[in-house]
């Protein structure tokens, strides 16, 4: 009985390709503390090789961060970073019409 070799992930189908970079993207983000909690959508295009993020991260150290973390997931991997920088409220901060003066 012949084997035939096996086929590196994602070769036959852009679609599988696809899903394969964007999963090892995701996997690089799985593997940081801060950005494993991130709500980021991964869109990879390997016929361009390259990766678009999306979301909302709560600081610009982090949108770079999740960047450069896509970049290592495929060499050469080109990054459309459309991250959107918010910083989370915070809601135990008195307002200044509610603060009193005794």
């Amino acid at each position: 009985m012949v084997q035939e070799p096996k086929k590196p992930l994602g070769v036959g189908s852009t679609e599988k390709a696809n899903a394969e970079l964007e999963k090892a993207v995701k996997a690089t983000f799985a593997g940081d503390p801060q950005l494993k909690e991130a709500q980021i959508v991964v869109s990879a295009d390997v016929t361009r090789n390259q990766v678009t993020l999306s979301g909302t991260v709560p600081s610009e150290a982090l949108r770079s961060r999740a960047a450069e973390l896509a970049k290592s997931a495929q060499a050469g991997v080109l990054v459309n970073n459309k991250i959107s920088v918010k910083a989370k409220s915070s809601t135990s901060m008195p307002s200044a019409d509610k603060t009193s003066y005794s």
